[in-house]
């Protein structure tokens, strides 16, 4: 890819008709506690009053909207919008929100769900619910521990060496693509697969006040849409990475106000895309036969899509829209099960937690580590595969099924503060405006996907540990051998003049 003339010009000291962004005032953390406790207490008496099924439409509505209204409150407060705790309190909202409604509907005739070899009765899946409800507010409360103050900010350009865009681009597409050859680099193999995404999202949010020509446009469509094909094509296809590579755009397209009037026909075009092509065709990929992952993803495209098959579209959107509400519903459910394997057998009292006893061994120092993740495990230990090198799918605990297995409800409470508080120590190392500098920039990015990406309850804490070491090193000796620079004070109180 090649250097992008936005990201590499240079702000100039008296070119100050760049557009600031004001700080807005966020709600504080008492303020906060409160709120997370009424919810708590709401889904509580529900569960206490109504039936299971009920309990789930209920809360879906009662405690999912007020979740997404704080995502939304905590984007407005940032100047990127996107931030951590933003991100995972809208994706945590949909979660425990239209996806629980959804599901609580089907669950008032069906009495169960489906889970992989075996279904979870309705009412473990509301105590799933609740747990679960109970892990995310404790988790927020987590990363506002050390989160960053928002402050002023002056949008312009950015000055990013062109050796650092084609490095940080080719080398996580590469990434991407082919995972498995990059093993041997252990967790900071995860975070170079982000590079991409962290230049195409830096173009994005420092574009989104200024007229940039048609070549730099082109060149960012361009370096989305070889982003999407790696992702949709990898050995590691996931539907959840793939649309992932489509942020850059959403972001460009919220943020400017010029495309602001595009933002229906793009979210129905995205959602179309999604149902009619990416989630068929990933999900028959996992059995589809071919020489490498193109072969068996355009196979199963072939296959699946209903814009191939000539299936009827509404009809086949519509089964797809089911799975995509089902897919979100993902806490509640392996929470649930495990609820009843705690009432079969007792808590696990750290038993699935024994891979944090290797996992900071560098896999450069132990090239034949174990893996940290538990996915192939537990898919084994639900019967849908006889052993674990066999697993052909990954089957996640989840963060809070997990801690709530192994300790119960205060390890739930524990387990998910420490995890919100390590990524928030990442936030604040990163800065709340990190898009100037692209190890910062990195970072920020690594710690957006981490707090969405909670597969048990032992990995992000590895992640994390790992981002630690690697950027606080990093970081820190930049600030060692940095010169004093007082362009930014200048151009911040220029914004302050400017707008009192």
């Amino acid at each position: 890819m090649n250097a992008n003339p936005i990201l590499l010009q240079r702000p100039q000291a008296n070119r100050f008709q760049l557009s600031a962004t004001p700080m807005r005032r966020g709600l504080n953390a008492a303020t906060h506690l409160k709120i997370y406790v009424g919810l708590v207490g709401i889904c509580g008496l529900l569960l206490y009053v109504f039936s299971p099924a009920l309990t789930l439409i209920l809360s879906g509505i009662l405690v999912g909207t007020p979740l997404l209204a704080l995502g939304i409150v905590e984007a407005r407060r940032d100047s990127l919008w996107i931030n951590p705790l933003s991100l995972f309190l809208l994706y945590l909202g949909m979660q425990l929100g239209p996806a629980a409604a959804w599901e609580g509907i089907k669950l008032i005739s069906d009495g169960s769900l489906d889970f992989p070899s075996l279904r979870i009765s309705v009412r473990d899946i509301a105590t799933g619910y609740f747990l679960t409800l109970i892990g995310t507010c404790v988790m927020a409360l987590g990363l506002r521990a050390f989160r960053p103050r928002p402050g002023w900010q002056v949008a312009g350009p950015i000055n990013w060496k062109p050796q650092w865009i084609f490095l940080l681009y080719t080398l996580g597409i590469a990434i991407t693509y082919r995972p498995g050859a990059f093993l041997f680099m252990g967790a900071f193999s995860g975070v170079l697969e982000g590079g991409p995404l962290a230049v195409l999202l830096a173009f994005a949010f420092s574009s989104a006040d200024r007229r940039g020509a048609l070549s730099t446009k082109l060149l960012f469509c361009a370096g989305v849409a070889i982003y999407v094909a790696a992702a949709f094509f990898s050995d590691h296809n996931s539907k959840a990475a793939t649309m992932l590579a489509l942020l850059p755009v959403i972001v460009l397209v919220s943020r400017h106000q010029k495309y602001r009037k595009l933002i229906p026909a793009a979210a129905i075009f995205l959602a179309v895309l999604y149902l009619g092509v990416i989630a068929p065709a990933v999900n028959d990929s996992r059995t589809a036969k071919g020489r490498d992952s193109y072969d068996k993803v355009m196979t199963a495209l072939y296959s699946s899509s209903p814009f191939y098959t000539g299936e009827p579209l509404l009809l086949s959107l519509q089964d797809q829209f089911d799975g995509l509400m089902g897919r979100l519903f993902e806490m509640p459910p392996v929470t649930g099960f495990m609820v009843s394997e705690v009432r079969r057998s007792g808590f696990q009292l750290g038993n699935t937690m024994k891979t944090l006893y290797y996992a900071f061994i560098p896999r450069i120092i132990w090239p034949g580590k174990p893996a940290v993740t538990r996915g192939a495990w537990f898919t084994t230990y639900l019967g849908v595969a006889p052993r674990e090198a066999e697993a052909t799918t990954s089957t996640g605990m989840t963060t809070v099924g997990e801690w709530y297995w192994n300790f119960g409800v205060l390890g739930v409470a524990v387990g998910m503060f420490l995890t919100g508080a390590l990524l928030s120590g990442l936030w604040r190392l990163a800065g709340s405006y990190p898009i100037h500098k692209p190890a910062n920039m990195v970072l920020y990015t690594a710690t957006l996907i981490y707090v969405i990406n909670l597969p048990d309850a032992t990995s992000p804490i590895v992640s994390c540990v790992a981002l630690y070491v690697l950027f606080g090193v990093v970081l820190y000796l930049r600030k060692v051998g940095r010169r004093p620079d007082f362009s930014n004070l200048a151009r911040n109180n220029y914004a302050r003049r400017a707008i009192s």
